[in-house]
């Protein structure tokens, strides 16, 4: 036992040998190593092997273990057990109280896995079958107490169904549902069945909610729909569908009154196409399908009933035959058309009329002389198709046909395409004045272009030397943005690219320093001169392959607005010109940080409200002064913005010296509050109290009385913690220091019982409610409780347990305790 668990504990790679060794020794032995691992020996070996006293003795201390270590299984759930026999009749009634106890442990959940054996779980029916029916209780707890009693002849599951139902959660529906798949749907009546289906028809969501709390919850309605037979779905959606009309009175898009029935018809028309054979009833699929309400449309390869539809032209036809066939009222036709046959969103997606449906509809009109039906399917020529598929169009012909054999018929034709002739000729009107004018553009361009081609031939000698200004900055515009336009407006492309190289002499006195470009920057302006400077050294390096002819000065400025993106400018040559650039301007780090200074610097001493920050961070050719300049910064730009700050803070916390971090924090922390000791009325002032004393909260070892009691005075403040230290956000920022046991403690205590608990759902994120984020923060902070030093964790864990406020955390903090 030396070797095995040293120390009196059992080394985890020979728990197997441990569990084994229990199995097959005797008495004392079993006790010696129940006591020592009880989960290993349940775990690893044999449990059916045991001494009587011994499986006692095992659950006993089991019992034990989960209350020192509720969690004491770990991630171990994936683990499948040998014990057929452990469950013997003393064991059985040592366990009845532990399915009773109701907590939140392993334990109960590790017997309910257990349970294997008809005969063992007929004992439980009383405890089995109050954990399934009790709300309180979890999913997981839930499903697996019902799976216990799934395999339990003589259990009353008619009775346990009419409670699930009435609960009518979630997790109820979904437990019933599996009961009626085990027992056998054919063994439930149709209307019990789709009074079932009612009811979780009520689970789905209005069509506004994006996001639901439990992803994938709804699933076993579909599972369950799986299970019944053609002739059952044929009863089931009969009795569904059967007088299935909108009661909420607003439009179909709006409608959520028949979400969830439609959803479920929806899925069971899927299941009916898969097993029905042909041929299909057009009116019964009509019934079904005809009145539903759908907020999204779904595509053949989504759903098996829209591509049945879509493609058995039969069924389809007879549906369009059985709908509009009686129909004389034209209001009425073109209201179902719009609504049910047009691809309107809301319809079934299956339902849709296709150009051979457009045929049998006008046959089907012209066979039962039904003019007003046929009137409404008809169509006129179609003079916007491609050249390529113009030609006879055998629909019109087809009408055609049919209006020179009926008088009734060609009176409906001719009014058709008299009203047609004169649509035609308001449009040709407009078109008529839209074409002149579009003429009229063309022309003046023409004219703009033939005059600029004269005049770079006239002024060729100016124009060639770079010091035309208008020139240059339409050449710069064409070279970045389009160069295929170069020969259209000016005829010659060379002269173009061969202008810009020539004019860095005419436009450096325009171009601005690096001063200047900063306060540009501020203001939100930026020069012509900084666009023809890009072109033109763009150029340069495309016919040079390299920048060594430009001035410094002037490769300076042009780094400012190096990111810049333009068209014809491909991502490799962008990333080559700032190579360039950046190979002469900084040799060495002394010249990168001197860029910034005159650059950033002056952006941040003025209101600016996006300083180029980013470079120092996201630049790697400052990298150097990262360390240097954000502390820097932030000792000497006491009044930067918010997001400013937090930018610089945050390259300070990565790279700078962090006992200069936490003195700037110190610092700025005493004159807000030795200057402002009391709450102000500006708003911005106060966003940057809390800014400092978060800070100085997380990078200051100690906690300061005096801005703990101010950050605690409003609940919203914990929201500044779950921006930190947030599961999601926690990654984000891995430069701060973790919070300590300690500061934990205090967060909990100021905040646990201001955010009460919330059901949580499955998902979450930026968007979720405040009181979602903080209660779901506050209840995975004590696990960050594990990652600081023993000697401080153990003294809060503690005080936390000991305190009645955290008993809901009680769980989760024993088990860290334990661990």
């Amino acid at each position: 036992m030396s070797v095995i668990a040293p120390n009196g504990t059992a080394r985890d790679e020979l728990r197997g040998l441990l569990g084994w060794m229990a199995a097959l020794g005797n008495r004392s032995v079993q006790g010696s190593i129940i006591e020592l691992d009880a989960y290993a020996v349940l775990a690893n070996g044999d449990p059916s092997q045991l001494e009587r006293s011994s499986k006692r003795q095992l659950l006993h201390r089991l019992k034990e273990i989960e209350a020192a270590d509720p969690y004491f299984r770990r991630s171990d759930f994936w683990r499948r057990f040998s014990a057929a026999d452990f469950f013997t009749q003393d064991v059985v009634e040592e366990i009845k109280p532990l399915l009773a106890m109701g907590n939140e442990g392993h334990l109960r959940d590790l017997i309910l896995e257990l349970l294997a054996d008809p005969q063992v779980n007929n004992r439980l029916m009383p405890e089995l079958s109050l954990i399934v029916l009790n709300p309180n209780e979890s999913e997981h707890i839930r499903t697996l107490a019902s799976r216990c009693l799934l395999n339990v002849k003589e259990y009353d599951f008619i009775g346990a169904l009419a409670v699930l139902i009435f609960e009518a959660s979630n997790i109820s529906l979904n437990i019933a549902a599996n009961i009626i798949e085990v027992t056998g749907p054919e063994k439930f009546d149709h209307k019990y069945l789709s009074g079932f289906l009612r009811v979780c028809a009520n689970l789905y969501p209005d069509h506004k909610e994006q996001f639901e709390k439990f992803v994938g919850s709804r699933y076993f309605i579909k599972k369950i729909i799986s299970c019944f037979s053609p002739h059952a779905l044929e009863l089931l959606m009969d009795e569904l569908t059967h007088n299935l009309h909108c009661y909420c009175g607003k439009r179909s898009y709006e409608c959520d009154c028949r979400n969830g029935i439609s959803k479920i018809v929806g899925s069971m028309v899927d299941r009916y196409f898969e097993l029905a054979q042909a041929p299909l009833d057009p009116v019964r699929i009509w019934q079904w399908a005809g009145n539903l309400n759908f907020h999204r449309q779904y595509q053949s390869d989504q759903s098996k009933s829209v591509q049945v539809l879509r493609e058995n032209d039969t069924l389809r036809q007879g549906i369009i035959a059985h709908v509009f066939g009686p129909l004389t009222d034209r209001k009425e036709i073109f209201n179902i058309r719009v609504e049910k046959f047009d691809g309107h969103l809301h319809s079934h997606s299956g339902l849709h009329l296709w150009r051979n449906d457009y045929k049998f509809l006008l046959d089907l009109a012209f066979k039962t002389d039904n003019v007003d039906l046929w009137a409404s399917f008809l169509v006129s020529h179609q003079r916007y198709k491609n050249k390529e598929e113009q030609g006879s169009d055998d629909l019109r012909a087809k009408m055609r046909q049919h209006a020179l054999s009926k008088p009734a018929f060609m009176r409906e034709w001719a009014r058709y395409n008299n009203a047609m002739k004169l649509s035609e000729q308001e449009h040709q009107f407009w078109r008529f004045r839209h074409s002149r004018s579009r003429k009229r553009h063309d022309r003046k361009q023409q004219e703009i272009h033939t005059r600029n081609i004269k005049f770079v031939n006239e002024n060729r000698e100016i124009v060639e030397q770079g010091r035309h200004w208008r020139c240059l900055l339409r050449f710069a515009e064409l070279i970045l943005m389009d160069p295929e336009k170069i020969e259209l407006e000016f005829g010659d492309e060379k002269l173009v690219r061969t202008v810009l190289r020539n004019c860095l002499d005419f436009i450096t006195p325009v171009v601005p320093t690096l001063p200047e470009l900063a306060a540009l920057q501020c203001e939100s302006k930026h020069r012509y001169s900084e666009t023809v400077l890009y072109a033109a050294c763009l150029e340069i390096l495309r016919a040079e392959g390299n920048l060594k002819c430009v001035n410094i000065e002037l490769l300076t400025a042009l780094r400012t607005n190096i990111h810049m993106g333009y068209n014809s400018v491909s991502p490799e040559e962008h990333d080559a010109l700032q190579a360039e650039v950046d190979r002469l301007i900084f040799p060495d780090s002394e010249s990168a940080e001197k860029y910034l200074r005159q650059y950033v610097e002056p952006q941040l001493a003025h209101p600016c409200l996006h300083p180029q920050i980013w470079m120092l961070s996201g630049e790697e050719v400052f990298r150097q002064s990262r360390a240097k300049l954000s502390i820097e910064w932030l000792r000497r730009f006491i009044d930067l913005s918010l997001d400013s700050a937090d930018a610089i803070f945050e390259i300070a916390a990565q790279y700078g010296d962090r006992e200069d971090l936490k003195e700037i924090i110190a610092e700025r922390c005493s004159e807000i509050m030795s200057g402002w000791p009391n709450p102000t009325k500006d708003e911005d002032f106060e966003r940057k109290r809390i800014f400092w004393m978060v800070r100085e909260f997380y990078f200051l070892e100690s906690i300061t009385a005096t801005y703990w009691a101010w950050l605690k005075s409003a609940k919203n403040n914990l929201l500044h913690f779950y921006g930190r230290s947030g599961r999601m956000s926690r990654s984000e920022h891995r430069a701060w220091p973790e919070l300590t046991s300690i500061k934990i403690e205090v967060i909990l205590d100021a905040f646990f019982e201001q955010w009460p608990r919330v059901e949580l759902p499955s998902h979450w994120g930026s968007d979720s409610p405040e009181e979602e984020k903080a209660y779901r923060f506050l209840s995975d902070l004590i696990w960050s409780i594990e990652s600081d030093t023993p000697d401080n964790a153990i003294l809060v864990l503690g005080r936390l347990l000991a305190d009645p406020r955290f008993t809901s955390q009680n769980k989760g903090l024993q088990s860290i305790y334990a661990g």
